[in-house]
């Protein structure tokens, strides 16, 4: 990617991101758009490509290849010299707290969340065609890449933009547009970690036939909503089942942060009002769903701030949060924040973003795209 290139995207990132230009997203802007024909754009480099990974961010995942979740940003907060650039924070405003996001000790979630859940119910239905349906949803995220070999360690960041369309019956097709990794570790990187960070710009088209024979969706993001109709805790053990991260042993402690992730993942479908409600009014009832506050989204919109934390005050201790439209009662967005580091991370500032998923478009459609478009 030319230096130019790298600049475009980290001005058209300004303009969606409040925190870095200071400047709310245009809605009638085709913010979209201009960076997927930013990213298309830029010469391929070498094609050697990491498998896609939506893993959990913790020190056991730094000891191989991680890829999070998130988008690209550019930091106007001070760093330490040497330090590698991550996206930035949220501004968090909650009164009584200078800095929500530097706090582990924050009031119950409980309140708010039933609030916004009865928000969510009060909202009519997307409008879909009358036959054969396709669900539709646009996220942009961040992919940050951590490769560890013979005690060295670098990292890069990678943009995406993510399109899926899914029907009920299970077909799907996802396009992924990638931009080439951004070195973060310098000149320094040792030239065999240099190679498994250097994946070049492409765009992947990936088609599936149905979901897979544990009732989960082929896709990898959780149990087809259309059969989430049941009662609340029938809604949580759907979840449960179609979730990838709450499989098998789950550690202590971690069962809300999981839970909270894997409604993130659901939301790369067409979530319904009454859904997205059962899945707050869920949500509510967990005790250690902490409420951060008001703030703006990626993309400039309002929101309120949901969190869970694990590993408090020890190394590597993650926060998962939650960000809701307190107008729609929708999901807007997910962050994911090491409020200490793990090791192994040439990130020296903390708290620090690891990763970000901005649901942009969420929406029914008419059919499936044509592969190779």
């Amino acid at each position: 990617m030319r230096r130019d290139q790298v600049s475009d995207i980290r001005a058209l990132m300004a303009v969606c991101d409040p925190i870095q230009g200071g400047q709310q997203a245009d809605p009638g802007e085709d913010l979209a758009g201009k960076c997927r024909a930013i990213i298309s754009s830029a010469q391929p480099q070498r094609r050697r490509r990491l498998p896609r990974q939506r893993v959990w961010a913790t020190a056991a995942a730094c000891a191989a290849v991680a890829v999070i979740a998130g988008f690209i940003t550019s930091d106007i907060r001070s760093r330490p010299a040497g330090s590698a650039a991550s996206p930035s924070m949220l501004r968090y405003e909650l009164t009584g707290y200078a800095d929500p996001a530097d706090v582990y000790s924050l009031p119950p979630g409980r309140s708010r969340l039933l609030s916004l859940a009865k928000v969510a119910a009060s909202q009519p239905p997307p409008p879909h065609p009358a036959a054969d349906p396709v669900g539709y949803v646009a996220t942009w995220e961040w992919n940050m890449t951590v490769a560890v070999s013979g005690g060295s360690s670098a990292s890069a960041l990678v943009p995406e933009i993510d399109e899926l369309w899914a029907t009920p019956g299970g077909r799907a097709v996802e396009v992924r547009k990638d931009g080439p990794a951004i070195n973060l570790s310098g000149a320094q990187t040792p030239r065999s970690l240099q190679r498994a960070l250097d994946t070049g710009s492409s765009t992947t088209t990936y088609q599936y036939a149905n979901q897979d024979t544990t009732g989960s969706s082929a896709w990898g993001f959780g149990t087809p909503v259309q059969t989430m109709t049941g009662s609340r805790a029938q809604v949580q053990r759907d979840l449960i089942g179609g979730s990838e991260y709450l499989q098998g042993h789950v550690p202590a402690g971690a069962m809300t942060f999981f839970l909270m992730k894997s409604i993130a993942d659901l939301n790369h479908q067409v979530v319904s009002p009454r859904l997205e409600s059962q899945l707050w009014t869920m949500l509510a009832g967990r005790r250690n769903v902490d409420y951060m506050g008001m703030v703006r989204d990626r993309a400039g919109r309002e929101g309120e701030a949901f969190c869970t934390t694990i590993d408090a005050g020890k190394p590597g201790a993650e926060r998962m949060i939650l960000v809701i439209s307190p107008q729609t009662g929708m999901l807007l967005g997910e962050e994911d924040v090491f409020l200490t580091n793990p090791g192994g991370l040439t990130i020296k500032q903390f708290p620090t973003v690891v990763g970000y998923t901005t649901y942009v478009t969420s929406k029914w459609v008419s059919k499936l795209p044509s592969v190779g478009r």
